[in-house]
C-alpha cells in the first residue's frame, strides 16, 4: 500500500471523529455564549451594537495590512539566504512563511520550535546545507527580535511610557544574547574547538544508542562549525534584512489601529506600543491552540485600560485576531497542505519545485 493509500484510509477511519469536532465546537461556543448572555445582558447586548456598527471599508486596508506584513517576513529570511548564496523565489518563501507560521502558531508552547523545525527543513529540501540554514535562521531571528525591541522601544519613549519603553526592548535583547554571542565565538579557534569537541562526544553517544552509522560525525561537525565561522552577513544585507523586518512589525502595528479604528473610536496611540507588546507577550506563553480566548483577552484588557470602551475593546480584540491570526492560519495550513502533497506525489521526499 502507498503512502497515498495510507493517508486515504486513515482520512476514512477518522471522518466520523473529524465531523464530530465541529459539531462539539459549536455547542460550547452556544453555551458560553448564552452564559454570557445571562451574567452579563448589557455587555452582549453592546457587543452586538458595536458589530453592527463596524465600518467593514477598514476591513480591506486590515487585510493588506495582515498580507504585507507576511510577505516582508518571507522576504527578510529570503534575503539573509541570498547572502549566503540560496536564492529562493519569492512564491516558494512565502508559502514556507506561511506553513510555518501556522505550524508555529497552532501548537501551544513548543509552536515556535516546531515551526523553526519546518523552516529548516524546508530550506533544506530546497538546496541550503545544514550550516547554511542553521545560520540564516539563527540571524534571521537576531534581526527580527533586535528591530522589534527597537520598534517599540522607540514608539514607548516618543509616547511617554517611561519604564515600559526601557524594560521591554531589553528583556527582548537579552533573550537574543545567547545566541549571537555563540555565532559570534565560532570566529575565535579556541571557543569554535571547544564547541566541536562537546558536540562530537553528543554526537557519539547518539550514535552509540542508536547503532547507526549515518553521515554525522566528527569530520562533518568540525567542517560546519568551519563553514559557520567564515559566514558573514554584509551590511547591505544586514540593512535590508533589518527594513524588511521593521516594515514586518511595524504593518502588524497599523493592522492593530485599523481594526480599532473600524468601530469608529480613537485609537490611543500613546499606548499602542505597550498594548501590541502585551500581545506578543500573551501570544508567546499561551497554554492553548493559536492563543485562543487569551490573546484575544490579553488586547481587550490593554485597550481598555488605553481608554478604549470595553465592548469596542472586545470587538476590536477579536476583529484583529481575525484578521491578522485566523485568517493568515488559515492560508499557512492551505500552504502546509498544498507542500505536503507535493511531497507525495514526488514520491521521493526531496526537493521540491517552488510552491
Amino acid at each position: 500500500m502507498t503512502d497515498l493509500d495510507l493517508t486515504a484510509t486513515h482520512r476514512s477511519h477518522a471522518s466520523p471523529s473529524l465531523v464530530k469536532r465541529p459539531a462539539l465546537v459549536v455547542a460550547f461556543v452556544a453555551v458560553v455564549i448564552a452564559a454570557a448572555h445571562i451574567r452579563w445582558p448589557r455587555l452582549i447586548d453592546s457587543l452586538g451594537g458595536e458589530v453592527r456598527r463596524l465600518n467593514g471599508v477598514w476591513l480591506v486596508p486590515a487585510i493588506a495590512l495582515a498580507g504585507v506584513s507576511m510577505l516582508t517576513a518571507a522576504l527578510q529570511q529570503r534575503r539573509v539566504l541570498r547572502a549566503r548564496g540560496v536564492s529562493l523565489p519569492v512564491r516558494s518563501m512565502m508559502a514556507i512563511t506561511f506553513a510555518a507560521n501556522a505550524v508555529s502558531v497552532t501548537l501551544p508552547l513548543a509552536g515556535s520550535t516546531a515551526g523553526t523545525a519546518y523552516t529548516y527543513a524546508q530550506l533544506k529540501r530546497r538546496g541550503a546545507d545544514v550550516p547554511t540554514a542553521a545560520w540564516a535562521l539563527a540571524t534571521s531571528g537576531i534581526i527580527s527580535t533586535t528591530v522589534l525591541a527597537a520598534v517599540l522601544g522607540v514608539g514607548a519613549a516618543v509616547t511617554g511610557d517611561g519604564a515600559t519603553s526601557i524594560v521591554g526592548p531589553v528583556a527582548m535583547v537579552l533573550g537574543i544574547v545567547p545566541i549571537a554571542v555563540l555565532l559570534m565565538s565560532f570566529r575565535s579557534e579556541l571557543v569554535r574547538h571547544r564547541v566541536e569537541r562537546m558536540v562530537q562526544v553528543v554526537v557519539s553517544g547518539v550514535r552509540r544508542v542508536i547503532r547507526r552509522a549515518g553521515d554525522l560525525d566528527a569530520a562533518v561537525v568540525s567542517r560546519a562549525f568551519q563553514r559557520l565561522a567564515g559566514f558573514r552577513l554584509g551590511w547591505r544585507a544586514g540593512a535590508a534584512s533589518s527594513v524588511y523586518a521593521a516594515v514586518n512589525w511595524v504593518t502588524d502595528i497599523a493592522c492593530l489601529a485599523v481594526c480599532v479604528t473600524a468601530l469608529g473610536v480613537p485609537v490611543p496611540w500613546t499606548h499602542l506600543a505597550v498594548i501590541y507588546g502585551a500581545t506578543l507577550g500573551a501570544a508567546s506563553l499561551s497554554f492553548t491552540p493559536a492563543g485562543i480566548g487569551l490573546v484575544e483577552s490579553a488586547i481587550a484588557v490593554a485597550l481598555v485600560q488605553s481608554g478604549v470602551p470595553t465592548a469596542s475593546a472586545i470587538v476590536a480584540a477579536v476583529l484583529y485576531r481575525a484578521v491578522s491570526c485566523w485568517l493568515v492560519l488559515c492560508v499557512g495550513w492551505v500552504s502546509y497542505a498544498t507542500m505536503r502533497r507535493v511531497n507525495l506525489l514526488s514520491g521521493t521526499g526531496g526537493r521540491v519545485s517552488a510552491s
